[in-house]
């Protein structure tokens, strides 16, 4: 067994991608085919969560060989969560990189669109597919609903990307595929007890056949050793131990406010049942007044002795004998 850094840490997860052979290894598993060329592209986007909450979010520029053969190059986007988030953020994100420059190129004087794949490795369940990888890819169709392969267009691949899904709670110790294997690195099954909300250190086993899973293990023991990201995965910690205690807060706030709205509709529907009790009383009278001041007229009461017996105007008693 093995003691790593937990890559469900940011800084840890960035260090693993950051080795140029560890990032091959990892994409080109999730991808099911060799990457030859991969380049981590200057910028990195990360975007705030919260107060000081990220969102890590690496792109690659890597040249693959497609199904014929043929050298392609693709934009890989990777996104790490470890909070579940909404997917207008991821959507704003995937819509940056059709716009960007960087995924376009000039070819024989002409402009054309790099596909693009999108890779989602998160710590939280993000569907009720209990499946540690999903893989989603385009498929076309006729109107008469028969499958259409060997799809070969710049315009249709241009507009549409694959798709990756890693639900880091579903990965298992007994692991059934090749990518399922290097992905074990994130398995959380693996934790070492630790105080914190996810473990700091995973006890992995070493595999000495497997030279690639070997080779990211070894980068993340290293990575363990490294006060830096130690130290940083402390600040980590206690980021989200704050932002916990906000969750907490506001939901808390919440919960009391759902509780005054709660209170304030129950006040309001007694009032309204108060009235309606109101105005069948003052129906009632009403009915009792009209069958006095009828009975006291047939005993020849003037309609001046009614009003007075009755306390009410003349108009009103006038009204009663209709």
């Amino acid at each position: 067994m093995a003691k790593i850094a937990n890559p469900i840490y940011d800084t840890v997860f960035k260090y693993l991608v950051e080795d140029n052979k560890a990032a091959k290894f990892l994409l080109s598993a999730m991808l099911g085919t060799e990457i030859y060329e991969l380049e981590m592209r200057q910028h990195e986007y990360v975007q705030k969560l919260k107060d000081d909450l990220k969102l890590m979010r690496i792109d690659f520029g890597a040249k693959i060989k497609d199904q014929d053969g043929n050298y392609q190059i693709v934009t890989i986007e990777l996104q790490k969560a470890r909070l579940e988030g909404d997917v207008l953020r991821f959507r704003q994100y995937l819509a940056s990189q059709y716009k960007d420059e960087k995924n376009i190129i000039e070819t024989n004087g002409r402009s054309h669109a790099i596909p693009i794949v999108s890779i989602y490795i998160l710590g939280y369940p993000c569907c009720n597919i209990e499946e540690p990888v999903i893989y989603e890819v385009p498929e076309f169709y006729n109107a008469e609903n028969q499958k259409i392969t060997d799809v070969k267009s710049e315009f249709i691949f241009g507009l549409i990307h694959k798709m990756i899904i890693v639900q880091i709670p579903y990965l298992r110790k007994k692991v059934k595929t090749r990518v399922e294997q290097l992905l074990s690195i994130f398995d959380q099954n693996y934790k070492v007890t630790s105080d914190t909300k996810y473990p700091r250190v995973l006890d992995v086993p070493e595999n000495e056949d497997d030279k690639q899973y070997n080779y990211l293990v070894r980068r993340l023991i290293k990575a363990n050793s490294e006060e830096e990201i130690v130290t940083s995965m402390e600040v980590e910690d206690q980021i989200y131990y704050e932002f916990d205690l906000w969750e907490k807060r506001v939901n808390y706030q919440q919960e009391q406010l759902d509780k005054a709205k709660e209170q304030l509709v129950e006040q309001k529907n007694k009032l309204v049942e108060q009235k309606n009790l109101l105005l069948i009383k003052d129906n009632q009278l009403v009915e009792k007044d009209k069958k006095m001041a009828k009975k006291l007229l047939s005993l020849g009461n003037s309609l001046e002795e009614i009003s007075e017996f009755l306390s009410i105007d003349i108009q009103k008693v006038k009204e009663y004998l209709k």
